[in-house]
């Protein structure tokens, strides 16, 4: 609904004469006050103007010539008039553009910082250390012309972006094949011997460990290992197993017939002397007298000596000579002994020495 101006007109008329008639502006509208259903405002018999024209800034239909210039006086006085209507909607119209806009306005973004440090700690290479913008890591290595190999792990993905001051750190994984050692225990086996003196031990053979060789794979994480795998085993040097003697002596039936018990018996070579005299210990010379090494058998020792062949009975050790050495025997024997001519003819022989208790 407009803002209707009444124009009011009283004792005029327009003249057959065409002349401009008088009019009279009886009054104005007071301020902001609207005439309700006004729906036409008569100016002569002639001429009807809607009242929705005459309200506000709309423009007027065009009058015909004759009040034409009675319309431009009006409309100067409506010009003057401040249309409250017209501010009121206007009003309006700001207030609902000011409910319209959003209640809830979300914060800005922080600004991105540009020129921050970026660090890169590397297992066997030097420091990276540069100052940049945004980017990514593989952008920081291409441009230092490094290139990761598959065994190097960055704490962050290659494409991640790095927008802020940034320490990363690149973790090297290796892989080497260790061969590692262990040693493999000898065993040691003892056994009974006659050879050796009654109660005694004599090592025969000396033990000696083993070797067993062990491949692993070992992962290292940064020069640290972190894992390993066996992956196989040989047997680079065989154990010696140690072996011993004990003495237990025994007993024998002499081709005498007597029993005798022995503390060891030994093979040895015998050969035959037949010079007359006095011995090393003293005695005289004669048939129950042989020659020894003094290391073998000591001066004094009681032995039986015999083989297949011969059976030269209990002799004693008390004589010595340049030419015996280690396990060797010199007899002495002269032509009176029964096995003198069978003997000398060959002039060396094996035979078996039992030490007697």
């Amino acid at each position: 609904m407009g803002i209707i101006i009444p124009l009011a007109v009283y004792g005029a008329s327009l003249s057959d004469s065409g002349e401009e008639a008088d009019f009279e502006m009886l009054g104005t509208l007071p301020e902001n006050e609207e005439i309700l259903d006004a729906e036409e405002v008569y100016l002569d018999n002639s001429v009807t103007v809607p009242s929705e024209q005459i309200t506000g800034t709309t423009a007027p239909e065009e009058l015909p010539a004759d009040t034409a210039s009675d319309s431009e006086d009006v409309g100067d006085s409506a010009e003057d008039v401040t249309d409250p209507t017209t501010e009121a909607e206007t009003e309006a119209e700001e207030s609902e553009t000011a409910e319209t806009e959003p209640e809830d306005i979300p914060p800005e973004e922080p600004a991105v910082p540009v020129g921050f440090k970026v660090t890169v700690q590397f297992y066997d290479r030097e420091l990276l250390t540069c100052t940049t913008g945004p980017t990514t890591l593989r952008q920081i290595l291409e441009a230092s012309g490094i290139w990761l190999t598959e065994n190097e792990h960055p704490s962050i993905g290659l494409d991640e972006p790095i927008e802020y001051e940034s320490w990363i750190t690149v973790d090297k994984t290796e892989y080497k094949q260790v061969t590692e050692s262990e040693a493999i225990p000898y065993t040691s086996e003892t056994v009974n011997s006659t050879s050796i003196p009654r109660g005694t031990f004599q090592t025969a053979t000396y033990g000696q460990n083993g070797v067993r060789d062990i491949v692993y794979t070992v992962e290292y994480l940064n020069g640290v290992e972190v894992n390993r795998t066996r992956e196989y085993d040989y047997i680079a040097q065989y154990p010696t197993n140690e072996v011993n003697y004990y003495g237990i002596g025994g007993t024998f039936t002499a081709p005498d017939g007597n029993t005798y018990s022995y503390s060891y018996c030994m093979n040895v070579r015998a050969t035959y002397y037949n010079i007359h005299g006095t011995t090393a210990s003293g005695m005289p010379t004669g048939n129950d007298v042989i020659a020894t090494d003094p290391n073998v058998f000591p001066l004094g020792t009681r032995m039986y000596v015999m083989n297949s062949t011969f059976d030269m009975g209990v002799k004693i050790a008390a004589d010595t000579g340049g030419a015996v050495k280690g396990n060797l025997i010199d007899i002495w024997m002269d032509d009176t002994s029964p096995y003198y001519e069978q003997f000398a003819a060959q002039g060396v022989w094996d035979m078996t020495v039992y030490v007697l208790d």
